[in-house]
């Protein structure tokens, strides 16, 4: 015990002299850390939720986007499936849903490539309107498969705020996140 005494008190100058530099450090790696801890707060504060579904409504049904959350969201990637089948544009999926043309009430929501939905946007992405195309959808509707990759505002600063939105997607298909679609969907082209 009297060695370990007499060490501190020879010894008193040089541990008063590194005591500030230890204690800068320590203080950087909390400042550090604390600013970490608030960047990840501030992602999980801003994340967006979407969500796809199929809503029929008095006389009117189609898949919705709702965006729930409280950041906004980047559309990323977008995916159409009509029987497994994958589709390039609107018109393609109105095709193969609709015999005969009966597509002409439809109401489509054409989001591309960072399209920004904000917390609270709802959007009639494939609509119909009353008459024989809301009923043939209605019926049809387990059909289409849609699956919308979206990410969180932070995804340029981290590449894991990515998240998928999808409609009657099978286990089988990947999601829009995990892997693009093998057709490229141009949900602006309804020609």
């Amino acid at each position: 015990m009297k060695t370990i005494t007499s060490f501190f008190i020879n010894h008193h100058k040089t541990f008063l002299a590194w005591a500030p530099i230890l204690i800068s450090i320590l203080a950087l790696w909390v400042s550090i850390s604390q600013i970490n801890l608030n960047i990840e707060y501030e992602k999980i504060k801003a994340r967006p939720i979407l969500s796809v579904a199929f809503t029929n409504e008095h006389d009117s049904s189609g898949f919705v986007l709702r965006s729930g959350g409280n950041g906004t969201a980047i559309i990323r990637e977008i995916g159409v499936w009509v029987g497994g089948k994958p589709m390039r544009s609107w018109k393609e999926a109105a095709d193969a849903v609709f015999p005969n043309g009966t597509f002409a009430e439809l109401q489509l929501f054409t989001p591309s490539q960072n399209t920004p939905l904000l917390p609270g946007q709802e959007e009639r992405i494939f609509w119909a309107s009353s008459g024989n195309a809301d009923n043939f959808l209605l019926s049809n509707s387990g059909k289409v498969q849609i699956s919308i990759c979206y990410c969180s505002i932070f995804w340029e600063i981290d590449k894991k705020q990515c998240w998928s939105a999808d409609a009657n997607l099978p286990d089988s298909f990947p999601n829009t996140c995990e892997k693009a679609p093998e057709v490229k969907f141009v949900p602006s082209s309804y020609d």
